[in-house]
């Protein structure tokens, strides 16, 4: 076999192809990494701007908190001293109300959905006598508090609290009430005796989550947004929840026995883990993720490069038109510069007109040059319609998830089906001259 019998050989050429999609594929983890870096851009001004009207917001009961003396002892029983342990009771029921209003915040190209949220919740705290005679020492009734755990100070809006229908003033906390930030006020006349009502009206900011700590006995919540695409998450779903296209409605049911917090506890022990389990809520997510879906559309781009190089290919091998290895690059560098366009567009427009945009520029692009490489209109044709398949079959992947995976292996099996009945003449050793003939030297007309 003659050295020009082994240059012209399509199992030479189909190395030096695969080799050339593995080149290729370097510009494309270049383009993927350009698309998290600006991704995490994006993470960065909505974590900016959530932090700067509060962040994610969590909405607590409120509390009641009761120092409890002890008297200490001498070796001989004579008191010479007395120690104060602050005991927590959470109250025997919370009803809270939310209605949301969304606000859009810009910076630069990104837009960040926040909110003003407007919460009522109503209960009432009443008192097992026999199971408070277990504790020991003696309740300082009078410098009992009134406790509401807070989130986040600086999203406060508005907070109104009510004891047995008398407004309390609530002044922020020097400290922590197991290991959360709170609001307090003194409570006039208070008595574990007397079943008390509370009403608390809570205006805060936030942003992209809402959060309900079921500390009470049994707590019950109805929430209303403006927004259409809620992921409820936490330890407890909704019982009933109600969805539109412009909005959503969500009520919450816990019980006592539903719950892994006491129903009182002293001050000093850290609750937060457990609280932190038990919350649920929901996140207001972004209908669309511009990035997670070029993520998506990334991930087939090998599979797009064989399939495409594999059309050219199968004219070479058949039709009998030659095609150099500088012209399969620069077939490639626009199938790459394809999710490079789909990346910098979809910041400015939707997803699907930034990707129709890109494949009938790419598409368009590769198909005109098809023509002159292949000397062939109708050759370029087949090219374009068969990039229209691949386009519009990676789109419907990028889309449909679940499936994505089962049809991007039926597609790859039938283009293997039939590239291995095309082939199956082919003298891969390159013998026969007739499979690669040399590229003519002038244009024929078509």
């Amino acid at each position: 076999m003659s050295v020009q019998q082994i240059l012209a050989s399509p199992t030479l050429k189909l190395f030096g192809i695969g080799a050339l999609i593995l080149v290729l594929l370097i510009p494309l983890l270049m383009i993927d990494g350009l698309r998290r870096e600006r991704e995490n851009r994006r993470d960065q001004v909505e974590a900016e701007i959530g932090n700067s009207v509060g962040g994610a917001q969590t909405v607590y009961p409120p509390l009641l908190r009761v120092p409890y003396v002890l008297p200490v002892l001498d070796q001989e029983g004579r008191q010479i001293g007395q120690n104060e342990v602050w005991w927590v009771f959470a109250p025997k029921s919370a009803d809270t109300q939310s209605t949301l209003t969304m606000e859009e915040r810009h910076r630069g190209i990104y837009t960040v959905p926040v909110y003003v949220a407007q919460h009522q919740t109503t209960g009432q705290f009443q008192f097992e006598l026999d199971q408070l005679s277990r504790i020991l020492g003696r309740p300082v009734l009078e410098r009992a508090e009134l406790v509401l755990p807070i989130a986040s100070a600086r999203a406060i809006r508005q907070i109104e609290v009510k004891w047995n229908r008398q407004t309390l003033a609530m002044q922020p906390g020097a400290d922590q009430v197991s290991g959360m930030s709170y609001f307090s006020t003194r409570i006039p006349d208070f008595s574990f005796e007397q079943q008390a009502s509370y009403q608390i009206e809570l205006g805060i900011s936030g942003a992209r989550t809402v959060m309900y700590a079921p500390i009470a006995g049994d707590t019950s919540v109805k929430l209303k947004a403006p927004w259409p695409h809620p992921s409820f998450r936490g330890g407890f779903l909704p019982t009933t929840r109600t969805l539109d296209e412009t909005e959503f409605d969500a009520d919450w049911q816990v019980l006592s026995f539903n719950r892994e917090i006491p129903a009182y506890w002293q001050a000093d022990n850290n609750l937060e883990a457990a609280v932190q389990g038990n919350l649920f809520g929901v996140d207001l997510v972004q209908p669309v993720d511009v990035y997670f879906l070029n993520h998506r559309s990334a991930k087939y781009d090998f599979l797009f490069l064989v399939l495409t190089f594999a059309a050219f290919f199968l004219f070479e091998v058949i039709g009998g038109q030659r095609m150099h290895v500088i012209q399969y690059l620069l077939v490639g560098a626009a199938l790459v510069v394809f999710y490079l366009v789909l990346l910098a567009c979809s910041e400015h427009m939707s997803f699907a007109a930034s990707y129709l945009f890109a494949a009938l520029a790419m598409g368009g692009m590769i198909s005109t040059y098809t023509i002159a490489v292949l000397r062939s209109a109708r050759r370029a044709l087949v090219i374009a319609i068969w990039l229209a398949v691949l386009y519009s079959a990676l789109y419907v992947m990028i889309n449909l998830e679940d499936f994505a995976l089962l049809m991007g292996a039926l597609i790859t099996m039938l283009v293997l089906a039939v590239t291995m009945y095309l082939t199956r003449r082919i003298d891969w050793y390159g013998s026969n001259s007739r499979n690669l003939p040399p590229t003519p030297t002038a244009a024929t007309p078509v």
